[in-house]
């Protein structure tokens, strides 16, 4: 019976109950979905920045000192690779050097030539006097334990990129590990996991990606906490809005609330038969919302892949439609129950006498 008068007063062409359940529905469902696509664009150029770092510049987890062969033992489903690295100035200009061998990992491609000696991007070609050699100066620590300067010529081999661009290629040059001086700190690296915790409890001076961008990481978190916050202000905008139809609604269905208590319906059941009905409407209105933010997130996620030329497209929070349906749920369920209480405060003669 409470199931039967829900769908009766949602749906029920009569009092134009059916074209206000629609509006109210296609309402919920347009805001549903563009709540849902503003999250999905922004973690999708957010996880792609952090994605680019962890890949190019500090991986998942870098531990100090050359141990491939005992990280690879300990996590054999992971890439590990070791490299050196050390500051350097190319021609006098700042840059840090990696010497790497074919099993490094760090999203470097070749634009032309090979990795026999220096081996620099486009942006720092250009930037140098000569485009066929380079004096390197190395910070090196020596014998003593001192940091000392240690003066270099080296050929220009090849020009290479990454995915992260002018942030990285400009800072950066690679050399064939075999041709590192001595002295040059040693590095492992391990991608697809941070495991700098489990390491470091074991003996190994290990640190995240995170702890290696710090400060950028920090930076990342206050955009996310600062995207939020405007989606907070989105939420209000809607529950303002959710505020204003459900008393709508209740006016509207004062009268027949009124009707069904004089026949003799039991108080409760009426209450939860016009609660479920807007429940109904609700439902409907966050699932052609998922439905909607499906069919155009691929039309988004292919414009944003023209623009960044990335493959990634955009995929459904889940956890923002899981809490946006709870925040949803929750204020029409307050709301009901506040437009409920002012609905019968009124005597029930008053109402059918109006």
């Amino acid at each position: 019976m409470t199931l039967w008068l829900a769908m009766r007063y949602s749906f029920s062409p009569q009092g134009r109950h059916r074209s206000r359940s629609i509006r109210l529905a296609f309402t919920i469902a347009v805001s549903m979905a563009a709540v849902l696509i503003i999250i999905s664009i922004m973690e999708f150029l957010q996880e792609g920045r952090l994605e680019r770092i962890r890949n190019v510049r500090s991986f998942d987890t870098v531990v100090e000192g050359d141990f491939t062969d005992e990280i690879s033992a300990l996590y054999p489903d992971f890439e590990v690779f070791s490299y050196g690295e050390a500051d350097a100035l190319i021609s006098g200009h700042a840059a840090r050097i990696r010497f790497i061998d074919d099993d490094y990992d760090g999203g470097v491609m070749m634009l032309g030539g090979e990795m026999d000696s220096l081996v620099v991007s486009y942006p720092m070609l250009f930037s140098l006097p000569d485009s066929h050699s380079a004096s390197v100066m190395l910070l090196s620590e020596g014998k003593s334990g001192r940091v000392l300067p240690s003066s270099y010529s080296f050929p220009i081999s090849g020009v290479y990129t990454t995915a992260m661009g002018r942030e990285f290629d400009e800072l950066y040059a690679f050399m064939p590990l075999d041709s590192m001086p001595a002295g040059i700190g040693m590095h492992t690296a391990l991608k697809g996991r941070d495991v700098s915790k489990e390491l470091s409890a074991i003996g190994y001076d290990a640190v995240s990606w995170k702890e290696s961008e710090s400060a950028l990481y920090s930076a990342f978190m206050l955009e996310k906490m600062m995207m939020y916050m405007v989606l907070l202000l989105l939420f209000i905008i809607i529950s303002v809005s959710m505020k204003q139809t459900v008393r709508i609604f209740y006016e509207e269905r004062t009268p027949e609330i009124a009707e069904l208590m004089i026949l003799g319906m039991n108080a409760r059941t009426v209450r939860m038969s016009f609660r479920l009905s807007f429940m109904m409407i609700l439902a409907i209105g966050i699932l052609a919302g998922y439905v909607l933010a499906l069919i155009l997130m691929p039309i988004a996620g292919n414009y944003l892949d023209a623009i960044f030329h990335r493959g990634t497209g955009l995929a459904v929070p889940y956890d923002g439609l899981f809490f946006l349906s709870l925040f949803l749920i929750a204020v029409t369920l307050a709301f009901t129950a506040k437009s409920r209480r002012r609905a019968e405060e009124l005597p029930l003669e008053d109402i059918l006498h109006e």
